[in-house]
């Protein structure tokens, strides 16, 4: 039978002696997946158990990890809670955690609070005081799922209980003909055009078609901006793109429950389980101090693109390319004078500059001829869209 991270978590329930070595080795896990999983391992540069962490305060306090991020300094309190998957869990559960993790403390550098929350747990059931409790904090507060641990690109089937610590990838990708000739119809487009077109049916790789193009339109320290209509369509897009990038990437999620409406289908922001803004100075100011050894990637809602074009009049600078996902999403014309929506703002290059611009989708639309010509007169430069549009299926 293959090994997942639901056997797994059976098999530390059978070999734990007590609930408190239980906890042990589900923390020690989660602790080598944050310096393993590429979307965590990038960001951080050291993931302490708490009773390692030289600056901690007390023996047990609710946190059991304490992660410090590379290019910032922050410092993230995170709680692993091991339950059975029909446990519900409470606001109860976690409030000494909220409590804990709220304190100031000392290290080298001062004084020092922590700039974010993590709280994973076995069981995904939550109840409803104890989710409403992760929106709106001062702290940003998110969660970390079974599922999204299912989901990660590390190969639980390598997984050994007698070495927790040794955590192993998956092998990345590698791209399929289809994928391999969108991508060369694509480059044949840009060499007369900024603006281009792929149409792949769902399931046939976009995501990585995409990510593949993008590593040879952009050079390393390069800008690229990705848009998507939805929380959970960034979340994937941000898990794939760090697991797969062949070089490693500084990611900035740029999305808000608010700008992305009511769909109950749809992700909260505290199921990225990463960081996400709408502070252009902060977005502006973080990328000025980066070092050029990685892209920069911002993943961003068309809800929230103004954030982003915020931050490219704060010195942002300008995108080397510019990915539309569900590009259909996108069409549809102006009047002289109208504010363009927030879904066609990435069109306009005052709004939001870039040397090249990329539209993905599995369903295009079809308009009149009247609305193609005038579609013609406003977006010229798509023309590449004749090389890039062929549907690819197989």
């Amino acid at each position: 039978m293959t090994t997942t991270i639901h056997s797994i978590l059976e098999e530390f329930r059978q070999a734990a002696q007590s609930n408190r070595s239980l906890g042990d080795l589900f923390e020690r896990l989660i602790a080598n997946y944050l310096k393993t999983d590429p979307q965590y391992a990038e960001l951080f540069s050291d993931v302490w158990l708490w009773g390692e962490w030289s600056d901690r305060w007390s023996v047990d306090t609710g946190i059991d990890l304490v992660a410090k991020e590379r290019d910032t300094g922050d410092y993230w309190s995170v709680q692993c809670k091991f339950y059975d998957p029909d446990h519900t869990l409470q606001k109860s559960d976690i409030d000494s955690f909220f409590t804990a993790s709220g304190k100031r403390f000392a290290t080298l550098e001062g004084e020092r609070g922590f700039s974010y929350r993590l709280v994973v747990s076995t069981t995904d059931k939550w109840g409803k005081h104890a989710e409403d409790a992760l929106a709106d904090q001062s702290i940003p507060t998110s969660r970390l799922r079974i599922q999204d641990l299912a989901d990660s690109p590390i190969d639980w089937s390598q997984f050994s209980l007698s070495h927790v610590e040794k955590i192993k990838l998956k092998p990345k990708k590698t791209l399929r003909p289809h994928q391999v000739e969108a991508i060369e119809l694509t480059e044949d487009g840009y060499k007369t055009h900024d603006r281009g077109k792929i149409i792949m049916a769902c399931g046939t790789g976009k995501t990585l078609t995409a990510l593949r193009l993008a590593e040879q339109k952009t050079s390393i320290g390069g800008h690229i901006l990705f848009l998507a209509p939805s929380i959970s369509l960034i979340s994937q897009t941000l898990r794939e793109w760090t697991a797969e990038a062949v070089t490693p990437i500084h990611a900035f999620v740029v999305c808000s429950d608010s700008k992305v409406g009511k769909d109950e289908e749809d992700l909260r922001t505290h199921d990225l389980a990463y960081p996400a803004t709408t502070d252009a100075r902060k977005i502006a100011l973080s990328a000025e101090k980066l070092s050029k050894d990685r892209r920069i990637v911002v993943f961003s809602t068309y809800q929230s693109i103004q954030v982003v074009s915020d931050a490219q009049k704060l010195g942002f600078g300008e995108f080397d390319l510019i990915v539309c996902d569900e590009a259909h999403r996108t069409t549809g014309l102006t009047l002289p004078g109208e504010d363009p929506s927030e879904f066609q703002k990435v069109h306009h290059n005052h709004i939001v500059k870039a040397k090249k611009r990329l539209y993905m989708t599995a369903t295009p639309r079809i308009y009149a001829d009247a609305s193609k010509t005038k579609a013609e007169e406003n977006y010229s430069r798509s023309s590449a869209k004749k090389n890039c549009s062929r549907s690819l299926l197989s």
